[in-house]
C-alpha cells in the first residue's frame, strides 16, 4: 500500500489517519518516540502491551520517562 508522509506533527498525522480509516480503528506501533508524543498530548484511547521477558540490544523504552 501507499502511505502518506506527514511532517506537521502528531496531530496532523492523526487527522490524516482518521480521514483514511473512516470508522476503523487507528493503531500507532513499533515506535516508542511516536507513542510517547501521542501519550503526552492525550491522544491515546487504549494501550496494548506485549510483555517480553528478554530485551535484546538497545532500544527506547515506551514508559521510561
Amino acid at each position: 500500500g501507499v502511505y502518506p508522509l506527514v511532517t506537521d506533527g502528531p496531530e496532523a498525522a492523526l487527522e490524516t489517519a482518521r480521514a483514511a480509516a473512516g470508522d476503523a480503528d487507528i493503531a500507532v506501533f513499533r515506535n516508542p518516540n511516536l507513542g510517547q508524543q501521542y501519550l503526552a498530548k492525550g491522544l491515546v484511547d487504549e494501550i496494548g502491551v506485549h510483555v517480553v521477558p528478554v530485551v535484546f540490544g538497545a532500544g527506547t523504552p515506551m514508559f521510561g520517562r
